[in-house]
């Protein structure tokens, strides 16, 4: 039995799943069941097909084609279709007739092409990958990469293949050029022998091609003194994991550079300390005299003073090393892409667990067996079609996400699963409405009358498919809301079904056979819905989220006009505010007022805030509506506010005192930007610039970069357009860079404000990298510097206890983060240990820390101070690598040295016998590795030590900037001081204050220059 599922004929994705020797299940409702587990299947990849042109699912050629015919029918290759008559895996010779990458027979075996042996041969270790060559149908250059899938038992059950089309790559490397067109690039492929992947004297691929044979001629000498040499550096070339060097060609001296790119089973691109042959190579090549001849013609318009060789081929160098790394870069980064979604189809996969019963005659007839009931469910290929198509819809790619969530919907619509189809429903809504408003803006910069016409009526149509998919959404959203109102505890929600007209009328069984539906249907979750519980709140914050989906649209929808001229439609604007109030009391059910933590509705209050907030903004717009406006922002005030009476004094802490998912300080900010826009709207521009200066440096150490960009637009327009600089405050001129007493002129402050909006720019640049990019982490070393001596048990209990914590609620504030965590543990002189030392650990070697920290004990400390010195020297040894970087200083004793204390006694006044000096240390902590220091207070007698050494290390750096040293260079350029953290009266904070540490930190690395 075939089934024609119109796959395209590039077998470019690949799953051969695997089947019992004489077990081939019988036709009809055997393959029919199989057929709905594997099909599940299609999503996914026809997902990645939709980004990924070469993407296809598995697609074999009939193997028993009809007498006469020829055998091209593509259909699935699911573990329902008989495959026996196939070469069987493992005999002599069934794959002589096939090379490495091509094959031109009558038939199509997968299982003897080399990216199904590679990945068999790799097994669980990460992706396999082909050399590039040319693509028998595409005839373009292609690589093949490919991962195992395996069964519940361990085994292989079959194998993912993705085509990886490196035309746009190869183009790349070809056309870069190098001091005019003198120089050129290649890549070399990975295996370590020197073949090549792309070069520009290589015009067909599909054979093995050397790197010496093009560079120096067909038929080339590999004993001539010249290509001996030039192997010896290919091999050196393959073997290190960058470099430059020079050889000889045709009798000119030649110089090369080079950077080894992997591609990591976890999807992650890196330049490997041991590179090996597992990745590619980028090499930039070109002729000496060419560079000098350059080099030597820039310095002449520059200066007459002549310039050493040697100096100017070291610039050379850089200037050559920094090209291959950007060309290396690149490729990698056009491979990473789809390798991660590989990956996480492999993944998804094999969370399915599709093979944990074997294909067989138990099978038969029973499509409504339990797998299959869970399967058709479709929750795994739900979540990996919602990420992927998302994921294009983020990137812009709005007609490729629409065709996914399309396909989604036909497997949700035929498998009944009413909870997939409107999950799809919503995002397809959100996908109309995205394209209704590119329109819009197109129409409103089209020249063409009549063009304009046109777009504003596609916008038009866009906008009623939009409303057309939310309200099939929040259809069924009211109905599983509706039904949770009244339910005894632990009942299910009733499914759509059983609004068929009611129980009254329909038979027990099929009431029963409603409810056990509707049971499957609580697994409704939206991409905006990341939610387990679904309590009635849930279910109705869920519908909230709908409806202001539509509310959005529907007033985009109303002032769609108003962007050529016309004028805004109220009676649709109204519809929207009708929307917005009913998501406001979705998320007010129940009586809960703001701040109600102890009831668990601290999400109804975030998304209560957000949609006052919106309604506020709409009705602003609105002619007449002033009073209005105000009243929702009185009412997001509420929201907040029993939030921040927790630390009034908006301290350390205050972002983690609640379980908003939100930092109450950021929803500060918000308020205060939109109240500042209304005030503008109304006239009160003293009252608008006292809410922006405040939204923007009166809460706390923590922005929205939002709130911050709007802000600074409307501080611009006032200081531009009115003239009302005059009325900003000398704070607020600081905070823009500028002196309390500057000139409040438009020119100089619109011109700092443009400086700070570059900021604003540039830190969420960093921020998206850190959000939107699974494959980029940003990477965070950690390191705390604790006393041990005998009053600190405590405090190293705190370290021992909520290791693993921080780090879990680091990840979950901060994302896409790696974050490795040292120890340095110092006691005092005369101590039977000391030291305390552990390296930093990356995440996976917590545990083995954490065991390490478990034997320290507290003990020892002669007279009051303590080693704080050996301590911080011990930091500065430390293998500091991160990006970001953090040094938590916990103590209740100062160090030696009576300029550090007073009134207690030292038997080493003068400082550390040793001849460390903390002060030092401390400024090579801070400016030289730069560190972000903190300190934990433990109790007031350090309160000395701490202001002394930030006093003496600041003046060393003030120093180092008048006079500059050629020894290790700054990594930071402005002053920095020590964060104290007084825990003295609320020690249970360990773990919010060092988590609060570390957000401080990303945003100082977020807005440094």
């Amino acid at each position: 039995m075939s089934v024609d599922m119109n796959v395209a004929a590039n077998r470019s994705s690949r799953f051969i799943p695997d089947l019992p020797t004489g077990e081939v299940p019988e036709a009809g409702g055997s393959l029919e069941s199989l057929l709905n587990r594997s099909s599940l299947m299609d999503v996914p990849f026809r997902g990645m097909q939709r980004q990924h042109p070469l993407v296809y699912l598995a697609a074999l050629d009939d193997p028993f084609p009809a007498a006469g015919t020829i055998s091209d029918i593509n259909f699935q290759a699911y573990a329902g279709f008989d495959m026996t008559g196939h070469l069987e895996w493992g005999v002599d010779g069934v794959c002589d007739s096939w090379d490495e990458t091509t094959y031109t027979g009558d038939s199509y075996e997968p299982r003897c092409r080399l990216w199904y042996q590679g990945a068999i041969e790799n097994g669980n270790t990460g992706v396999f990958f082909t050399n590039p060559y040319e693509d028998a149908d595409s005839e373009e250059l292609t690589l093949t990469a490919a991962a195992p899938v395996f069964n519940s038992a361990g085994t292989v059950a079959g194998v993912v293949g993705l085509d990886i089309n490196t035309t746009n790559m190869e183009s790349s490397i070809k056309n870069l050029k190098v001091i005019n067109d003198d120089g050129y690039a290649y890549l070399l492929a990975p295996g370590g022998d020197g073949q090549v992947a792309v070069h520009r004297d290589l015009l067909n691929y599909g054979g093995v091609n050397y790197i010496l044979d093009l560079e120096f001629g067909d038929g080339a000498d590999e004993n001539g003194e010249e290509e001996s040499q030039f192997l010896d550096l290919v091999t050196e070339i393959s073997t290190a994991c960058s470099g430059s060097a020079e050889y000889s060609r045709d009798g000119s001296t030649w110089i090369l550079a080079w950077k080894h790119e992997t591609v990591s089973g976890a999807g992650a691109s890196t330049a490997s300390d041991n590179c090996g042959d597992g990745g590619f190579i980028a090499v930039v090549t070109v002729s000496e005299s060419v560079l000098l001849e350059a080099f030597s013609r820039t310095k002449s318009q520059i200066s007459r003073v002549v310039i050493l060789a040697s100096l100017i081929m070291a610039l050379v160098l850089t200037v050559i090393a920094c090209i291959t790394g950007i060309t290396a870069r690149f490729v990698a980064g056009g491979i990473v892409g789809p390798i991660n979604q590989l990956i996480y189809v492999v993944h998804a996969l094999n969370r399915m667990d599709f093979s944990r019963q074997v294909a067989g005659p138990h099978m038969v007839n029973r499509i409504s067996c339990p797998e299959v009931e869970e399967l058709m469910e479709a929750a795994p290929a739900m979540n990996t079609v919602v990420k992927f198509a998302t994921t294009t819809l983020a990137t812009g790619n709005i007609a490729a996400a629409k065709v996914i969530y399309r396909e989604a919907l036909t497997l949700f619509t035929i498998r009944c699963n009413d909870s997939g189809v409107s999950i799809v429903r919503n995002n397809l809504g959100n996908a109309y409405a995205m394209e209704a408003e590119e329109l819009v803006a197109h129409a409103k910069d089209e020249e063409n009358p009549a063009q304009t016409k046109t777009l504003m009526e596609k916008a038009k149509e866009c906008f009623a498919d939009a409303e057309i998919n939310y309200k099939v959404a929040i259809e069924d959203a009211e109905m599983l809301c509706a039904a949770t109102l009244h339910r005894p505890n632990g009942a299910s929600p009733l499914h759509r079904g059983a609004h068929h007209g009611g129980h009254d009328g329909v038979d027990e069984a099929k009431f029963e056979e409603d409810v056990e539906a509707a049971r499957a249907a609580r697994a409704d979750v939206d991409a905006n819905d990341d939610d387990e519980n679904m309590s009635h709140a849930a279910l109705c914050r869920q519908l909230a989220v709908r409806k202001f989906n539509l509310a959005l649209c529907t007033e985009a929808k109303g002032n769609s006009a108003v962007s050529t001229g016309g004028q805004p439609d109220l009676e649709i604007i109204n519809e929207a505010r009708n929307l917005i109030q009913q998501c406001i009391q979705l998320t007010s059910a129940g009586g809960n007022i703001g701040g109600n933590r102890n009831k668990g509705n601290t999400k109804n209050d975030l998304q209560r805030f957000r949609y006052l907030l919106q309604l506020a903004a709409l009705e602003r717009r609105q002619q007449g509506r002033s009073r209005e406006a105000w009243e929702a922002l009185d009412a997001a005030e509420l929201v907040i506010v029993p939030y921040e009476n927790n630390h009034p004094d908006g301290g350390p802490g205050a972002a983690m005192a609640t379980s908003l998912e939100t930092p109450v300080q950021i929803l500060r900010q918000r308020l205060l930007e939109e109240r500042a826009a209304h005030c503008v709207a109304s006239g009160n521009h003293a009252e608008a610039i006292a809410h922006y200066t405040q939204a923007m440096i009166g809460t706390g150490d923590i922005i929205d970069l939002s709130v911050a960009r709007a802000s600074l637009w409307g501080l611009r327009g006032l200081a531009s357009d009115g003239n009302y600089g005059r009325l900003f405050s000398p704070d607020l001129l600081v905070a823009l860079g500028l002196h309390p007493d500057a000139d409040t002129e438009p020119e100089g402050l619109t011109s700092a404000i443009d400086q700070g909006l570059d900021k604003v720019k540039t830190a969420k640049t960093k921020m998206e990298a850190l959000q939107d990019n699974p494959s980029r982490k940003t990477h965070i070393d950690l390191c705390f510097v604790m006393d041990c001596t005998g009053s600190m048990q405590y405090w190293i209990d705190q370290a021992k206890t909520k290791l693993l914590d921080i780090i879990n609620q680091a990840r979950k504030d901060v994302a896409n983060i790696n974050l490795r965590v040292a120890f340095v543990g110092y006691r005092d002189f005369g101590d039977r240990v000391r030291y305390e030392l552990f390296d930093f650990h990356k995440e996976k070697d917590l545990p083995e820390l954490l065991a390490k920290l478990n034997k320290i004990e507290a003990y020892g400390g002669d007279d009051f101070p303590e080693d704080v010195a050996g301590g911080l020297k011990l930091a500065t040894e430390l293998d500091w690598r991160g990006t970001i970087r953090l040094c938590i200083l916990i103590a209740d004793a100062p160090c030696h040295g009576s300029i550090y204390h007073a009134g207690v006694g030292d038997r080493y006044p003068n400082g550390c016998p040793k001849g460390n000096d903390p002060s030092k240390l401390l400024y090579k902590l801070q400016y030289e590795i730069g560190a972000d220091f903190y300190f934990i207070r433990i109790t007031e007698v350090t309160d000395r030590m701490i202001r002394v050494l930030q006093n003496r290390a600041g003046n060393m750096f003030a120093e180092s900037r008048t006079h500059p040293s050629s020894r290790q260079g700054l990594r930071v350029a402005k002053r920095r001081d020590i964060v104290v953290h007084d825990l003295s009266s609320e020690d249970n904070r360990f773990l919010e204050v060092v988590v609060e540490s570390v957000l401080d930190s990303v945003w100082r690395y977020l807005f440094q220059e």
